[in-house]
């Protein structure tokens, strides 16, 4: 059985460069909800959850991503908590794309 990717990616567009696929978007409403599954593991702490969520619902009547926002957000969550758990190679690969397209 193969392992699902993190964030979806059915219907991004890429194209290949030097034999790796590179992005050529990513639209927000995909954007969001791959945030809101990333943060949906990552955040144990319902009210704080909930502070997120409510963020990414905002977020989507606005049709954009406040990226940087939500990062900051996250990191001071998880220095506040102690909760210093590595990210894995999907994780890493899609807060590169968010990033790049929205940061």
């Amino acid at each position: 059985m193969q392992k699902s990717k993190l964030y979806n990616t059915t219907k991004l567009k890429s194209y290949r460069k030097n034999n790796v696929t590179m992005r050529t978007d990513y639209p927000y409403d995909l954007a969001i909800s791959d945030l809101r599954e990333f943060l949906a593991r990552r955040v144990t702490h319902s009210n704080v959850l909930s502070e997120f969520q409510e963020e990414l619902d905002s977020s989507l009547k606005r049709k954009t991503v406040p990226m940087r926002f939500i990062f900051e957000k996250f990191i001071k969550y998880t220095n506040e908590h102690k909760q210093f758990v590595p990210y894995t190679k999907d994780e890493e690969d899609m807060i590169d794309d968010l990033f790049h397209f929205w940061g």
